[in-house]
């Protein structure tokens, strides 16, 4: 029994089956990462709830700006890693279908 099994269709051959292969274990680690985050935001805010007092609200709250601020950064490591992925996937035409001279008889 297979857990995980990446390519499923087998329709990547040579590096892009290695690429394909990072990629996806870039996207589960965000994935993991993204998940701990969260789960560290609800344990703050519940801390915040049941605090004792002022002093421990204070921490409370320079724990959750720093969790947020990991929650930005892995979405803008997301953004910028699917965007590398994409350009890499989808190279730029050579010539566009525009710019073609049609030869005319």
């Amino acid at each position: 029994m297979q857990v995980l099994k990446l390519d499923i269709n087998n329709k990547y051959k040579g590096p892009q089956k290695a690429f394909y292969y990072i990629k996806s274990i870039l996207n589960y680690a965000l994935a993991f990462v993204s998940f701990i985050a969260f789960m560290l935001l609800l344990y703050g805010f519940y801390m915040m709830l049941i605090g004792d007092g002022e002093k421990g609200r204070d921490k409370v709250k320079s724990t959750l700006k720093g969790i947020a601020i990991a929650i930005i950064s892995m979405s803008l490591s997301w953004l910028i890693v699917s965007a590398l992925f994409w350009i890499y996937e989808n190279p730029a035409q050579k010539e566009s279908p525009t710019t073609q001279t049609q030869s005319r008889p």
